[in-house]
């Protein structure tokens, strides 16, 4: 059995007391005000943006969360797809579990929905509010799509929009954008099955 967190009122697993506050404080919501804190967040040494801290190199210097998941050093071959990628979680027995098939999973197995603070329904869970709250994926998409603070220039139009992708190397590509490229992938694939 764990601890109920001050935060979430969740019982969790782990839950550690915070020395500032005095509040027993789960990883998630730990992690959550850090994310959405400004003061705690600083310049990554791989991509140059100032971000919430996900780990540190040897020297000290701080890795952001994206930079941190795209490191080789740190990926495992995955137990259920068998693709080299970062690990999620890992089985009782050890085994490396993704990211990909750690969601696919959680999305399935209806005992990890949660009901979500803005649209009311049982879902997934995607993203957690500033007070701990969970956010399904389709609110936290349209209040992605409608905050410009998130906007990014699109790197095949140049236009400053909301993020659908990102390309190999992690620049933006636009909804628009990307639904042109997956047009022009379909029309290939049928230019090819004609051809045969």
């Amino acid at each position: 059995m764990g601890s109920t967190c001050d935060v979430c009122k969740k019982v969790r697993k782990r839950v550690h007391r915070n020395l500032l506050t005095g509040k027993y404080v789960c990883a998630n919501c730990y992690w959550m005000a850090r994310y959405y804190n400004p003061a705690s967040h600083e310049r990554c040494m791989k991509c140059g943006k100032k971000k919430p801290v996900q780990a540190r190199d040897e020297s000290g210097q701080a890795i952001c969360p994206n930079c941190r998941l795209k490191n080789p050093a740190i990926h495992e071959r995955c137990f259920k797809c068998g693709k080299m990628r970062w690990v999620e979680i890992r089985t009782s027995s050890g085994k490396a579990i993704c990211g990909r098939c750690y969601n696919v999973s959680r999305y399935h197995d209806l005992s990890t929905h949660e009901r979500c603070m803005k649209c009311g329904k049982k879902k997934p869970v995607t993203k957690r509010s500033k007070t701990g709250e969970a956010i399904c994926s389709n609110c936290y998409k349209k209040a992605r799509y409608h905050d410009s603070s998130t906007f990014e220039r699109c790197s095949k139009c140049g236009e400053t929009k909301p993020v659908a992708t990102r390309n190999k190397n992690g620049k933006a590509i636009c909804h628009k954008c990307r639904s042109r490229d997956i047009r022009k992938q379909c029309l290939k694939m049928k230019e090819r099955k004609v051809a045969t």
